[in-house]
């Protein structure tokens, strides 16, 4: 009885509290139980006021979800070997919940420095179509993270499908884009580096705010104007990239690397008028 017991056990504080007298020869694992059940409150309690970023958007209540989040806070402070136990005995009690493996893919990205593409598979099969959103941004970021940006670009493209204007899905497909026009430079497939570029200059097009008026509106635009100026020099369209900068400028007049980098067209266009004469 008493293995059947403890495999089923649920840490609900109703159940602890209710069965934890009830038995002298029950009494000493019931407690264990209960301490455990008092740390993953605790963590959960940690979690939501840590500074790490985390968007969770299930209730506490369901264990699983709660095992997965006290396993990514373990896994934040380096103690990897307890949040793989946690993890393990979350699926323990739903090997079918999308979101436990969601945390764990992002613990062993964020972490570990792991890509676990099996992971991010199982929290899409499982989530709920709300989540998937979320979930398939998070995979995408991971895989260029990773430098895989072909892959990268499929699973922004399968986001892109859900919600077809995500102007933060478009900056990233951009991104991936312009990294896999950088990597063809430097294997000197100069071709195929333009028709990369082109394609980010595209996708940054269509990423940028029309009226930005918050902070992170003008800085999404800001960092768009500056790859699509870098992008435009590197194809040799130098007025489109003195356009752009100027663009960029406009909206941040003292952001660092747009004025650096409009120096570096000035003096090439300088160096470009001195040839011509």
């Amino acid at each position: 009885m008493e293995d059947t017991v403890y495999s089923i056990l649920p840490l609900t504080k109703t159940f602890l509290e209710k069965n934890l007298d009830s038995d002298a020869t029950l009494s000493s694992e019931l407690s264990a139980k209960n301490e455990e059940y008092q740390f993953i409150t605790n963590i959960s309690k940690q979690i939501a006021a840590d500074e790490i970023d985390h968007s969770f958007s299930v209730s506490s209540d369901n264990i699983a979800v709660t095992l997965a989040r006290a396993a990514y806070f373990l896994a934040s402070k380096g103690d990897f070997k307890r949040s793989e136990q946690y993890f393990n005995q979350a699926l323990s009690y739903e090997v079918n919940n999308g979101l436990v493996w969601y945390h764990w893919a992002r613990a062993e990205r964020d972490f570990s420095n792991n890509l676990k593409d099996e992971y991010f598979k199982k929290a899409l099969k499982y989530s709920s179509d709300d989540d998937k959103q979320e979930i398939l941004f998070e995979w995408g970021k991971t895989l260029a993270s990773f430098n895989r940006h072909k892959e990268s670009i499929k699973v922004f493209e399968r986001l892109l499908k859900i919600t077809p204007d995500n102007k933060n899905v478009l900056h990233m497909i951009g991104k991936s884009h312009y990294q896999i026009g950088r990597n063809l430079w430097r294997k000197g497939n100069f071709f195929e580096m333009k028709r990369s570029y082109q394609a980010s200059l595209i996708a940054f097009r269509k990423s940028l705010h029309d009226n930005p008026s918050t902070h992170f509106e003008k800085n999404h635009n800001v960092v768009g104007y500056y790859f699509m100026s870098k992008i435009s020099r590197f194809i040799g369209q130098i007025g489109d990239a003195v356009t752009y900068v100027h663009r960029g400028l406009k909206l941040q007049p003292n952001n660092f690397r747009l004025l650096e980098f409009a120096e570096d067209l000035s003096e090439l266009s300088k160096r470009r008028a001195q040839t011509s004469a």
